[in-house]
């Protein structure tokens, strides 16, 4: 009897270790391919002075912008791609003019 109670011990222990290697071999090979999942959830730094009757604010948190805002950023987006445009197109008249001016007489030939 106590030679099936050793060996039952041994199997156990022996069971027990291969686990262990073989689960911590699988999650060294996920860990290479996904990366370490966080462990504890990032903190927040809130502004002070939340109830609860007023939700909580992150210190961060960007502020929406009103419409005259929105307006504004609109009106100087289309400033910016016509001033673009603009110069696109003089740059297209410049080099337009440079590649056909060798070509033009200057004096009139009578």
């Amino acid at each position: 009897k106590s030679d099936v109670d050793d060996e039952f011990k041994d199997h156990l222990e022996r069971a027990k270790t291969w686990h262990q290697i073989s689960v911590i071999a699988q999650a060294n090979e996920s860990l290479a391919q996904y990366g370490r999942p966080r462990t504890t959830p990032t903190k927040v730094k809130v502004l002070p002075g939340a109830s609860s009757s007023q939700q909580r604010t992150p210190v961060n948190k960007e502020r929406l912008l009103v419409i005259p805002e929105v307006d504004q950023r609109r009106d100087y987006a289309g400033f910016v791609l016509q001033q673009r445009m603009d110069n696109i197109d003089v740059r297209h008249k410049t080099e337009v003019m440079k590649l056909y001016l060798p070509y033009i007489q200057t004096t009139p030939s009578s």
